[in-house]
């Protein structure tokens, strides 16, 4: 069925704080993506329309052109890892972030009305957040939660805003078409469009100011709140400029399309790096508790941890190993970590555990994060598997192979993991060479848990003075306080411990065992979530829906 948009023509706009980052647009059917001085003009992606950016700028959510239907995707930043969010028969557009990032406003049509929903970032959710006769569209979403959105009554377009539990507030009462509302980043003002010009309203006094006389669409603030960017021109022949957010002086153009520069919106940057993941996570697909990837009660919960990981702004993802039951073949992976964890495979950094081994070279695995065949790609060097990279200006993040020797695994990391192991002596010299203040590390098995064969990266990671640890392996979430390679507590230079397991598909027992163990859990699905700050980092372990098992903290870097 063929359904329309036309009459969803003043997208909204919302703006959340941070650096100014590049502006976002549309023009021919593609979104485009330009600094706010006019350089490095890029395509992000084709088929898109109406840019949205989530809270932290690394997402942007968009309308695309499927099958004849207007629905909502969204995409990584720099366009890729595209998932589509809604699969509707019915009009959908207009997508604008939550300032939590997790949810997603949108304008639906059904019935003949058009009203604004909600729904979860991971598409599901939907829920109906405004019922009336009237036409209700492009709504914009506030840093404080509110939804400001057009109401159509009789042919006058008036601002509304609706918060939950506190019903509809209207903002504007005139006799004109008001439409495309902009929060400002402090949510104290509303730009919107006024019979072809900019203005802005502040809620607090309702004080009116007309920022142009020469015409103007789609406004949206920069992150910083002292500019604003917004469409110019005649129709199919409009560009996106930049003024400042009081209307004074002239406004710069930005772009030189010669088409149609519609729907900016500014991109907020330069926040601490956010990370997160876990261990142990996709159940083989032809396994009896698989359930087409719905899983059980209390098996197989992938797709439950990566409703975790669709709903969050992420720089990376961490999958500490065994990403695959039960082997680990390329057929399993299509069939099942594809389906969940894959739908962010392109900000996802794996590591190799025991299970993908039983696919002989570990093959499956590389096949799938690398390429079929590829020799090197995103999960290192296909005879290594280990392997490093950067987060942000001061995180040093280090990728290692813990798969050395264990019974009917089919093959191990060539060379081992010993003292002297190529790998070690790489680990050595990539720490060596490492600059930044802060350094994470992460494998599949445990040091002090059930890998004593890891006690030669210990002993490398110890000495370059790095940060954290994480693993999987053992089917449960536990964290032990800073400690040495010989589990000997240490708060000044010890190395903090914290396994995660709980990717999803199956819980194990707690080893009794463990030194300077803090905090374990083995009855909770979830996946840990860290905010690499310039000199600390803060950890919080975030449950599946429903849970309520939860553990946090922040700790310095050496």
């Amino acid at each position: 069925m063929v359904v329309s948009l036309a009459l969803l023509t003043q997208p909204a706009s919302a703006t959340f704080r941070g650096s100014n980052g590049k502006i976002a647009y549309s023009s021919g059917g593609s979104i485009y993506g330009v600094k706010p001085d006019g350089t490095g003009r890029t395509r992000i992606a084709a088929n898109a329309t109406r840019p949205a950016f989530s809270p932290l700028g690394r997402r942007i959510a968009f309308e695309r052109t499927i099958n004849g239907n207007r629905d909502i995707a969204v995409m990584q930043a720099d366009g890729s890892g595209v998932r589509r969010l809604t699969y509707r028969p019915a009009a959908e557009g207009d997508p604008a972030f939550a300032p939590d990032g997790a949810g997603v406003a949108l304008t639906r049509k059904v019935s003949g009305n058009w009203d604004i929903y909600r729904m979860k970032a991971d598409g599901t959710g939907l829920t109906r957040v405004t019922k009336s006769a009237y036409r209700d569209y492009g709504p914009a979403w506030s840093s404080k939660q509110t939804i400001a959105f057009v109401r159509n009554v009789g042919g006058n377009h008036d601002i509304y805003t609706a918060r939950p539990g506190a019903g509809r507030r209207r903002v504007t009462s005139r006799a004109t078409h008001d439409s495309s509302p902009a929060w400002s980043p402090d949510s104290r003002k509303i730009a919107f469009v006024r019979s072809g010009d900019i203005y802005t309203i502040n809620l607090a006094t309702r004080a009116l100011r007309r920022l142009t006389r020469s015409g103007g669409f789609d406004p949206s603030w920069s992150p910083r709140g002292t500019k604003i960017a917004f469409s110019r021109g005649p129709t199919r022949g409009r560009e996106i400029y930049v003024m400042r957010a009081d209307g004074r002086g002239v406004p710069r153009r930005v772009t030189a399309e010669r088409g149609d520069a519609l729907s900016p919106d500014w991109q907020s940057s330069g926040h601490d790096p956010v990370i997160a993941g876990a261990g142990d996570i996709a159940c083989d697909p032809a396994g009896r508790y698989f359930n087409g990837g719905a899983g059980t009660k209390t098996l197989c919960r992938g797709q439950h941890t990566a409703n975790r990981l669709l709903n969050m702004d992420l720089d990376k993802i961490f999958a500490l190993g065994d990403d695959q039951y039960t082997k680990g073949t390329l057929s399993q992976f299509q069939q099942s970590y594809d389906s969940s964890w894959g739908a962010l495979r392109t900000i996802t950094a794996p590591s190799v555990g025991n299970h993908e081994y039983r696919t002989p070279s570990a093959a499956g695995y590389f096949d799938y994060f690398n390429g079929v065949d590829s020799a090197a790609g995103p999960a290192g060097n296909r005879d290594e598997g280990y392997y490093s990279y950067d987060v942000g200006a001061n995180w040093h993040v280090v990728v290692l192979n813990s798969a050395c020797g264990y019974s009917g695994d089919g093959g191990t990391v060539p060379g081992g993991c010993d003292a002297g192991s190529p790998q070690e002596q790489w680990l050595r010299a990539d720490l060596s060479a490492n600059a930044r203040p802060c350094t994470l590390a992460y494998f599949h098995h445990a040091r002090f848990s059930s890998a004593e064969n890891v006690r030669a990266f210990w002993d490398a990671l110890y000495d370059s003075g790095v940060d954290l640890v994480l693993n999987g392996h053992d089917h449960t979430y536990e964290r032990s306080a800073p400690q040495t390679p010989s589990g000997e507590l240490d708060r000044d230079r010890g190395i903090r411990q914290i396994i995660v397991g709980t990717g999803g598909k199956s819980h194990g027992a707690l080893n009794s065992d463990v030194p300077n163990r803090e905090v374990a859990n083995n009855d909770t699905y979830g996946i840990l979530k860290l905010t690499l700050r310039p000199a600390s980092y803060r950890w919080e372990f975030l449950p599946e829906v429903g849970k309520t098992f939860a553990d946090r903290g922040t700790t310095n870097c050496h």
